[in-house]
């Protein structure tokens, strides 16, 4: 990438880092970083939804029952009020991530369409 791309998306991730969604995760984020187990049974949490998540993508049809399978077994670590509000948070920057590649690709152009069902 060119030196003023770089630039100007280091400006962008910037902007980013100052909005209400990114600050609350980092939040809830430093919260679960003081309490090192319980973080890791997020992460393990975490990890197993995304592995069930990207399977789906992969032709695995049961990806529901597992999430709803995966949500149950650990109904105990998300009625933690700290980590259902770290998840949330979480999903909100993913979701402008996503927001933001969208615009991007519609911008420039960039045909995505092969990717939607």
């Amino acid at each position: 990438m060119n030196e003023t791309l770089t630039n100007k998306t280091l400006e962008f991730a910037e902007t980013l880092k100052k909005s209400r969604e990114y600050v609350d995760y980092l939040n809830y984020k430093s919260f679960l970083e003081n309490q090192p187990e319980l973080l890791e049974r997020v992460n393990n949490f975490r990890k197993q939804s995304f592995e069930i998540q990207a399977g789906h993508k992969y032709g695995y049809f049961n990806a529901y029952e597992n999430l709803l399978k995966l949500n149950e077994e650990h109904e105990d670590l998300l009625n933690e009020p700290i980590v259902r509000s770290f998840l949330n948070a979480e999903l909100e920057v993913s979701k402008i991530i996503n927001q933001i590649h969208n615009v991007f690709a519609e911008a420039i152009d960039f045909n995505l369409d092969f990717l939607e069902d």
